[in-house]
């Protein structure tokens, strides 16, 4: 008896461990976007009109687009006063292809009423 189980428990540990040694990866770095590490950050102005403040406004909208894929970074544009929107655009720096729409979806879904792309990049759509 104590040999069957002493050989299940071996098996059990052989299969375990082949199936952690298959694990890696030779996917090309990257993520759905199609965005690779090796591949230049591109930015986009996106004007939001409906962003008035800088602690709820911009904070919530930076937050809610840098969860997106290959989104870099989210970056208020300059204002005349710290603390204070003036200038409601917003610099979106991102890898590989910016998918607009969803985007667009991104800052409606968080409450603002409508965004405007201020640039005409060739790496969205």
């Amino acid at each position: 008896m104590f040999k069957v189980k002493s050989f299940r428990i071996s098996w059990l540990l052989l299969l375990v461990s082949f199936g952690f040694m298959g694990c890696s990866s030779t996917a090309p770095s990257g993520d759905a976007s199609g965005a690779r590490q090796d591949e230049p950050v591109k930015t986009v102005s996106v004007r939001i009109d409906t962003m008035t403040c800088v602690e709820g406004c911009f904070n919530g909208v930076k937050r809610v687009l840098k969860k997106r894929e290959g989104i870099e970074d989210v970056v208020l544009a300059p204002q005349k006063k710290e603390g204070e929107i003036d200038n409601s655009v917003v610099l979106v720096s991102y890898r590989g292809t910016l998918n607009k729409s969803e985007i667009e979806r991104t800052v409606l879904g968080a409450g603002f009423d409508s965004i405007e792309f201020l640039d005409a990049d060739s790496g969205t759509k």
